[in-house]
C-alpha cells in the first residue's frame, strides 16, 4: 500500500511548465537588472560571471517566472540586508487566521547558483520585517507548481559581518502545493535545511545533503512557533527521499494552531513516505512549545499534541546513536514520539550500534511520551527558566508496524528492547536538580513486529 502511496504522490505533483526561450542577463548584473529581466522576459538565465552578485533586495518571482543560474555563480546577501535572497510576489501572512488560498502565485522555478546568507542573520521578506514568521534564505509562500533544484545554500562571512539576531532556514516553504525540491547542498548551515510549514500538499524533497546542520535537515512543521512560521495547517502527501549527511535531526511537528481570536486550526501530518535516509540521529515527532516563552512571557504553545497518521519510514540508517542532541538536549529515542499517531510503518531500519549499547544510552528505537529539559535562558535564577518540551503532555500510538529492524546487523524483534512508554514524574528537588519532570505519559496501544 505504501509503495502505491508513493507512486500516487509523485504522479499527482504538477511540475512547473517553462514555455518560450531563456533570456540571458548581460552587462552589469545586479539584483535590479535581474528583476527587470524577469518582469519583461519571465525566463531568465544568469551565466557564470567570475564574481559574486550582491543582493541588497530579494529577487521577487511572480507567476510564470523562472530563474536559472550557472552552477558556479555565487549570490551574496547584501552586507546590510535583513532580507531573503529570493521570494515569491504574493506572500500572505497566516499569523492571524487560516492561510489565504486566493490570488496564489503559480508556476515558479529556481535552478542553480550558490546562495550565501550572512552568518546568524535572520532573513525576512521585506526590510520592514512585516512577516514575523519569515526566516529563510529562499521563501516561497502561497505558491502552486514549484521546482527548486541543483543549488548550494550556505551561511557565509563573505556577506559581511555576522548578523545580530538569528540564523535562517535554507528553504522555507509555506502554504504550497505541487512542489519538487531536489539536489540541494547545505554548507555551514546553522538552521533547518528544507523547512515546510503547513498547509502543504503533494511535494517531493529528495537528494538533500548537509553536514551537522545544527538543526533539522528536513522539517515538516504543520504547527510551529509564531516566530518561525508564516502559515499553519495540515501537511499531507509528501515524499522525502535520499537525504544524507551526518549529525543531523529530522522533524515532523503536528499540533493545533491557536489564533488570537480564539479560533483553532488542526495541523496534522498524514500520508507521507520518508525513505533512504542516513546521517540522522533522531526523528522528532512532537509539538514543542516556543523556547522563548519563559523569556518573553508569551504563551506560544500548541493546543494539542497533534496527529500523525499513515507515514512510512523505510531504509533508514543510523550511523551513531546518541543520548544528547543539539544544545545537549536529551534524546531518548531514534524515533522520539509525543503525538497521537496511527499507522506508522518502520521498515528496514539499520542501527550501527548494538542494542546493548543503545540500552546503556537509555535509548530505544521508539520512545513514546513526553520529555523534560530546562532552558535556563542564561540565568542562574530559576524564575527565568523554562521547559524546552511539554513534560505534562499525554499521547498514544496505535497500529505501529516494525519490520526488519537491525542493530549492528542483528535482527531485533523483542518489543521491550525496541519500544518504551514514558511515564513522567515530577522532580521533588527541582530547581536544586534538573530536569523539572511532569505528569505526562505515553501509551502504546498496538504494535506489530516481524
Amino acid at each position: 500500500m505504501n509503495r502505491i502511496l508513493k507512486d500516487e504522490i509523485l504522479n499527482r505533483i504538477e511540475q512547473p511548465c517553462i514555455t518560450g526561450g531563456w533570456h540571458e542577463v548581460s552587462g552589469e548584473v545586479t539584483a535590479n537588472a535581474i528583476q527587470q529581466a524577469l518582469n519583461k522576459y519571465c525566463n531568465v538565465s544568469i551565466p557564470y560571471l567570475g564574481k559574486p552578485i550582491v543582493l541588497d533586495e530579494p529577487i521577487v518571482l511572480s507567476s510564470n517566472n523562472h530563474l536559472k543560474a550557472d552552477s558556479r555563480q555565487v549570490f551574496l546577501q547584501g552586507p546590510t540586508s535583513n532580507m531573503c535572497l529570493v521570494r515569491n510576489e504574493h506572500i500572505k501572512d497566516g499569523a492571524n487566521g487560516p492561510a489565504d488560498q486566493n490570488g496564489r502565485d503559480k508556476n515558479i522555478s529556481i535552478e542553480g547558483g550558490i546562495w550565501h546568507i550572512r552568518t546568524n542573520q535572520r532573513c525576512y521578506t521585506d526590510r520592514e520585517e512585516s512577516v514575523k514568521g519569515a526566516i529563510g534564505a529562499i521563501i516561497l509562500c502561497g505558491v502552486e507548481q514549484i521546482a527548486l533544484k541543483n543549488m548550494v545554500i550556505c551561511d557565509s562571512e563573505l556577506c559581511g559581518p555576522a548578523g545580530l539576531t538569528d540564523s535562517s532556514y535554507g528553504i522555507q516553504i509555506s502554504n504550497c502545493k505541487n512542489f519538487m525540491i531536489e539536489n540541494i547542498d547545505f554548507n555551514d548551515n546553522h538552521r533547518d535545511g528544507v523547512h515546510v510549514n503547513g498547509p502543504a500538499a503533494f511535494g517531493c524533497i529528495r537528494r538533500i545533503r548537509g553536514e551537522k546542520m545544527g538543526d533539522d535537515m528536513v522539517a515538516l512543521n504543520a504547527w510551529d512557533w509564531n516566530t518561525s512560521a508564516i502559515t499553519f495547517g495540515t501537511i499531507e502527501h509528501l515524499v522525502v527521499e535520499d537525504v544524507a549527511g551526518s549529525g543531523n535531526e529530522f522533524r515532523l511537528l503536528p499540533g493545533q494552531k491557536l489564533f488570537d481570536d480564539g479560533t483553532a486550526a488542526d495541523c496534522d501530518i498524514r500520508n507521507c513516505v520518508i525513505e533512504n535516509l542516513s546521517g540522522i540521529y533522531t526523528f522528532k515527532l512532537y509539538a514543542q512549545p516556543n523556547i522563548a516563552n519563559a523569556e518573553t512571557g508569551a504563551n506560544d504553545v500548541s493546543g494539542s499534541v497533534g496527529k500523525v497518521e499513515n507515514v512510512l519510514f523505510q531504509n533508514i540508517t543510523f550511523a551513531k546513536a546518541t543520548s544528547a542532541g543539539f544544545h545537549g538536549l536529551p534524546v531518548k529515542g531514534l524515533f522520539e514520539v509525543c503525538a497521537d499517531c496511527r499507522r506508522l510503518f518502520l521498515e528496514d531500519i539499520s542501527v550501527q550500534n548494538t542494542v546493548q549499547q543503545c540500552e546503556e544510552l537509555d535509548l530505544r528505537l521508539m520512545n513514546v511520551g513526553p520529555l523534560s529539559a530546562v532552558w535556563k535562558n542564561g540565568s542562574d535564577n530559576p524564575d527565568d527558566w523554562g521547559e524546552v518540551f511539554d513534560p505534562d503532555a499525554v499521547c498514544s500510538v496505535d497500529e505501529i508496524y516494525l519490520k526488519n529492524i537491525r542493530f549492528a546487523g542483528t535482527a531485533i524483534t523483542d518489543l521491550n528492547l525496541l519500544t518504551r512508554e514514558v511515564h513522567m514524574k515530577v522532580n521533588p528537588d527541582y530547581p536544586k536538580t534538573t530536569p523539572k519532570g511532569g505528569t505526562g505519559y505515553g501509551m502504546i496501544k498496538s504494535v506489530y513486529v516481524e
